[in-house]
């Protein structure tokens, strides 16, 4: 089975930059408020930026360069590919594009490991799923996902 991952850019692709990043600094802690408000403990912003600030405390120099480019490009490209790319348009041969969307979305939340960061993944997921779907081209949740992982880094600095 050949796969076309339907990669060209377009200009307005960089319009969901800064989608991603009002996700990662607008939608994300608007969603986390009422969570912290319930479960203080478990939702803090600490324990909510823990792996973001890990990674950021342990570069320095050269790594830092390498950080960035493995988190805001690396990243982005790569599990935009695998998740996006492949998997959601190959479970909607199978299934909906509806149901493709919200499998890869849970899967892409739940493989990243870390229960505290499932709503904010969650919420992100389905947007770059959505874009996925709306663009019909990979390129376009990639820039998403760019903006989204680079918020989210320099919180982390």
């Amino acid at each position: 089975m050949t796969f076309d991952y339907q990669v060209w850019a377009k200009p307005r692709d960089a319009l969901l930059f800064p989608v991603g990043v009002f996700i990662q600094l607008v939608a994300v802690p608007v969603l986390y408020a009422p969570l912290q408000s319930i479960w203080p403990g478990t939702f803090s912003d600490a324990k909510i930026q823990d792996n973001a600030r890990d990674l950021a405390d342990r570069a320095g120099g050269l790594s830092t360069v390498v950080l960035i480019m493995m988190v805001v490009i690396g990243a982005p490209i790569v599990e935009e590919l695998v998740y996006r790319g492949f998997l959601q348009r190959y479970l909607a041969t199978r299934f909906t594009r509806a149901a493709s969307w919200l499998l890869v979305a849970g899967l892409f939340t739940a493989i990243h490991l870390r229960p505290v960061e499932f709503p904010g993944l969650a919420v992100f997921s389905l947007a770059v799923g959505a874009a996925a779907l709306v663009a019909e081209r990979i390129d376009a949740p990639i820039a998403l996902h760019i903006g989204f992982n680079a918020a989210g880094l320099l919180l982390a600095f």
